[in-house]
C-alpha cells in the first residue's frame, strides 16, 4: 500500500514484474513521471524502507540511474567515519566560538559569490589565506585534540 501511495496504484503507474516486484510502468502521451505521479498516487501516510527497494518495489529508473552514478563516482571515495560527537571543554568552546562563527560568515559569503558571480579559480589562494588567517588551523587542533582525546576513551 506505502508503494501505491507513493508512486500510484499497480495497473496504471506501477505492475508485477516475473520476480513479482512492483515495476514502474513507462510514461506514454508526452507527460513525465512526476505529472502522472501527482494525478494518480494519493500520498498520505506511508514507509518505504532500503529493504522494501529489495523485495517490493524496485527503485524509479531515474531513482536507479542517481544510484549507479553514486556507486561509480562518489562511493568510492566516501570517508569510512564520520566525525563522533566529542565533548568539548568549556575552553575549547571559548576558543573556537567566535572563529566558527568568522569562518562560517566567510565560507557563507564566498559559497554565495561564486554560485552567482563565479571567480572562484581566481580566488581560490586568498580565499585559504583568509580562513587561515581568522583562525581555521586552531579550529581544526581543537577538534583534533577532542577527536584524540575520544579514541583515548573509546
Amino acid at each position: 500500500m506505502s508503494a501505491q501511495a507513493n508512486w500510484g496504484p499497480v495497473g496504471v503507474s506501477q505492475e508485477l514484474n516475473d520476480q513479482g516486484m512492483l515495476e514502474q510502468i513507462p510514461v506514454t502521451g508526452g507527460g513525465t513521471e512526476q505529472e502522472r505521479r501527482v494525478k494518480v498516487a494519493p500520498g498520505g501516510p506511508k514507509i518505504i524502507t532500503a529493504e522494501d527497494f529489495e523485495t517490493v518495489v524496485l527503485p524509479e529508473p531515474r531513482a536507479a540511474e542517481r544510484q549507479a552514478q553514486i556507486s561509480e563516482f562518489y562511493a568510492p571515495h566516501r570517508a569510512n567515519e564520520k566525525y563522533p560527537p566529542v565533548m568539548l571543554s568549556v575552553e575549547e568552546l571559548n576558543r573556537i566560538s567566535t572563529i566558527e562563527a568568522d569562518v562560517k560568515t566567510l565560507v557563507d559569503e564566498k559559497v554565495s559569490t561564486w554560485i552567482v558571480k563565479g571567480g572562484i579559480e581566481d580566488e581560490w589562494d586568498g580565499y585559504v589565506a583568509q580562513l587561515e588567517s581568522i583562525g581555521l588551523p586552531e579550529i581544526v587542533e581543537v577538534y583534533q585534540t577532542a577527536y584524540d582525546r575520544f579514541l583515548e576513551n573509546a
